[in-house]
């Protein structure tokens, strides 16, 4: 389960978080469409066409201000939240040709979590820009009083395993997949020291 929440927010059309801007072609990107009131997903992960296949939840808002709201991923379905009313993902094309197609949420949301998987080599949707990306017509017209990331393993799976470790200091020593390569320099070894506060952790 992953949370990302913005408070206070006011949104317009553009890109407004997105990870790996510097190449087009692998790259996640999370959107607002405010002509057809769509929050959009989008990933592209095909270097020789430079495909976009992209993710929606159709909303039923006429503006997009002062609400707080959130995009959660958890039992294996994508939610987006609007003041506590949730949406399913049930938008989806192909290639930015504004023509969304509606589909089932479940198919969407496995489709979406392969797509991520396929281009951070991780189950987390990571973000890591808030701007634009190339031009103006792509610029991010929105402001945040707050954003904030979670992320969260199964706990019963995780937290018993790793609570042994409070108040111990652990040293990574390695290349890439202790850095993080594919994710920005965040690394499993950086998710144990969100969550174990207690944890000293040394790459």
């Amino acid at each position: 389960m992953w949370e990302i929440s913005f408070k206070k927010s006011k949104i317009e059309s553009g890109y407004i978080l997105y990870f790996n801007s510097d190449d087009p072609s692998n790259k996640i990107y999370f959107t607002f469409n405010s002509t057809n009131k769509i929050v959009t997903i989008g990933v592209s992960n095909n270097k020789k066409q430079l495909r976009f296949f992209n993710y929606g939840f159709t909303l039923p808002i006429q503006q997009f201000t002062d609400i707080d709201c959130s995009i959660k991923y958890e039992n294996e379905l994508f939610s987006f939240y609007i003041n506590d009313t949730e949406y399913k993902l049930n938008a989806f094309n192909v290639n930015q040709d504004n023509n969304f197609n509606k589909c089932d949420e479940l198919n969407l949301s496995k489709e979406l979590r392969a797509q991520i998987i396929g281009i951070t080599n991780s189950q987390y949707l990571f973000l890591d820009s808030v701007g634009s990306l190339t031009n103006d017509a792509h610029l991010f017209r929105g402001s945040f009083e707050e954003i904030s990331v979670s992320y969260s393993y199964e706990k019963e799976k995780f937290i018993d395993e790793i609570s042994v470790l409070d108040d111990k200091s652990l040293f990574f020593l390695g290349s890439s997949i202790f850095y993080g390569h594919c994710t920005g320099g965040y690394s499993f070894a950086d998710m144990i020291s969100d969550h174990y506060l207690l944890t000293k952790v040394y790459k």
